[in-house]
């Protein structure tokens, strides 16, 4: 009776055992039906994705968007240039540090970009007016000021500023 209470035993083990064997393999396999259906979906997406960045980064859409929303774009580019180039002027008459010198400079500087870049949609299509040489001029003239403030970091150590500098603290 021992003997087979311990083969009953031992088969018991036994069928544990291939129990075992039998999930590892459905997981091996669960686990290969995963990475195929995410392959499959990512592959699916991806063309998808693609067909939808290729229609965003379309150059006719983006210069026919910035010239529908010309007078909303130039209201927004205008004063933020002149506030950004602004901005700039102060930290260089305060003597700040240049590292917050650069990073002003460098925000105008991408403002102003901007704004030749919106001119350049109409000058595209053939349209020169003014309005576009006036706003050319801005950006010039912004660009112009922030590259001196970056190329010259000693400028606000000039003793004609340095001067109007303590005058403007009050000291």
């Amino acid at each position: 009776m021992r003997g087979r209470e311990g083969e009953g035993e031992r088969g018991g083990e036994g069928e544990g055992e291939k129990g075992r064997k039998i999930c590892s393999n459905n997981g091996r396999n669960l686990l290969l039906i995963c990475c195929i259906w995410v392959i499959i979906v990512k592959t699916a997406l991806q063309t998808t994705i693609d067909k939808i960045y290729l229609k965003m980064l379309d150059i006719n859409l983006i210069c026919e968007f910035s010239r529908q929303n010309c007078v909303a774009i130039c209201a927004f580019l205008v004063p933020i240039n002149l506030i950004f180039t602004l901005n700039t002027i102060v930290l260089v008459f305060l003597m700040r540090p240049f590292s917050q010198i650069r990073l002003a400079a460098a925000f105008a500087n991408l403002f102003a970009l901007t704004l030749f870049l919106h001119i350049l949609t109409w000058w595209t299509i053939g349209i020169f007016t003014s309005v576009s040489v006036i706003l050319i001029g801005l950006g010039t003239t912004c660009l112009i000021i922030n590259f001196i403030a970056i190329i010259y970091p000693s400028l606000g150590k000039i003793p004609a500023i340095s001067r109007f500098t303590l005058r403007f603290r009050g000291s």
